[in-house]
């Protein structure tokens, strides 16, 4: 599967085992920047958090900010990846309207 991430195309893989990087870090998925791949643990009960938080990593990088700045650490991309679905919510159930006028998608 493939994802755009601010106009960069990354693959996401799924591994039946941990790979090296994931068992020294003790990790069930990463992103490896120079690839362009986001790799994940097909076990990891959590998949799908663990893709969300893998994708804000992801677009922080491509977007300038590279891990180790101030605020691109765990924290920070765990606490974006946490509330992203009640923003998208908070989003599409105001749908954005700011003066009378309504965005469009």
């Amino acid at each position: 599967m493939e994802v755009n991430i601010l106009g960069t195309t990354y693959e996401i893989e799924k591994l039946d085992e941990k790979d090296s990087c994931m068992l020294k870090n003790n990790a069930d998925a990463y992103v490896d920047y120079t690839e362009k791949k986001i790799f994940l643990h097909k076990g990891d009960v959590m998949i799908n958090v663990s893709l969300r938080h893998e994708l804000v990593h992801a677009f922080m990088y491509e977007a300038g900010i590279e891990f180790g700045y101030q605020f691109h650490n765990e924290d920070v991309v765990n606490y974006i990846a946490t509330i992203f679905p009640k923003l998208e919510e908070a989003f599409k159930t105001t749908k954005l309207n700011v003066n009378g006028v309504t965005a469009r998608n």
